[in-house]
């Protein structure tokens, strides 16, 4: 018996030691055993939500023969879409640079290359706070140079407390199936014996025809604001449980 409680009490100060002089008890779930019996359900949960963000990119791709114009010019270019984006109460940490590039174009005749200029392009991804100003801002960048607009998207400034109840529909996604499966096999559920949760969030895409501007645009004859709709978000809660019975 002595031996026995010496060799439990070594045990003990061994571990102390090991964990840097404090004793850890585990609070982990236990493992499922290789023999039990298990149902395991996946549960989904979706919450949709109006987005309060906005993002688009913006650009300037300008061709000339010599290097140094198509930089100078596609420079010039777009420092007026940065100043007419922030002249759009955009503040300047929601403006960045996405993109530039420079690049040889060649022409081939007749099986031969010929170098016959510079492509210059230069493109910002604008963050967009208020969304009910997505077309204004687009046509304020296009009046003033932008011959490239894409990628416009909204989001969520904060998808924490609509997470959270797609959190709770998946769990009470994934309670309704095993108690189906249960009741259909005639066993009682106790609690869970391991919960795996994995989420997802689906932000959404606007294009329309002139979200792709690559062709020269006219300014003499006004035009209405550039319409952009934004649409719901689909924040997604998955989650894995198992059951033993």
């Amino acid at each position: 018996m002595r031996k026995s409680l010496l060799t439990a009490a070594l045990a003990i100060a061994t571990a102390v030691a090991l964990t840097g002089g404090a004793l850890l008890l585990s609070a982990a779930a236990p493992a499922v055993g290789a023999d039990a019996r298990t149902i395991t359900v996946n549960g989904v949960g979706t919450i949709k939500a109006a987005p309060d963000i906005a993002y688009i990119t913006l650009g300037v791709v300008n061709e000339e023969t010599e290097a140094k114009t198509a930089q100078e010019k596609n420079a010039a270019a777009a420092s007026g879409i940065i100043a007419a984006i922030k002249a759009q109460d955009v503040a300047d940490k929601d403006i960045k640079t996405e993109n530039y590039s420079m690049y040889p174009r060649y022409d081939y005749t007749e099986g031969k290359e010929r170098m016959i200029g510079y492509t210059v392009s230069n493109s910002v991804t604008v963050t967009i706070r208020d969304i009910t100003a997505v077309g204004k801002i687009v046509d304020a960048g296009v009046a003033s140079g932008a011959n490239s607009a894409y990628n416009v998207r909204f989001g969520l400034s904060d998808t924490t407390s609509y997470y959270a109840q797609a959190l709770k529909l998946a769990v009470s996604n994934a309670k309704s199936k095993s108690e189906a499966i249960a009741s259909a096999i005639g066993v009682t559920l106790s609690v869970p014996a391991a919960v795996t949760e994995s989420g997802g969030y689906n932000a959404s895409m606007a294009s329309a025809e002139s979200m792709n501007m690559r062709a020269a645009l006219d300014y003499a004859v006004p035009s209405p604001e550039t319409p952009v709709q934004a649409t719901e978000l689909d924040i997604i809660a998955n989650i894995t449980v198992v059951y033993e019975y």
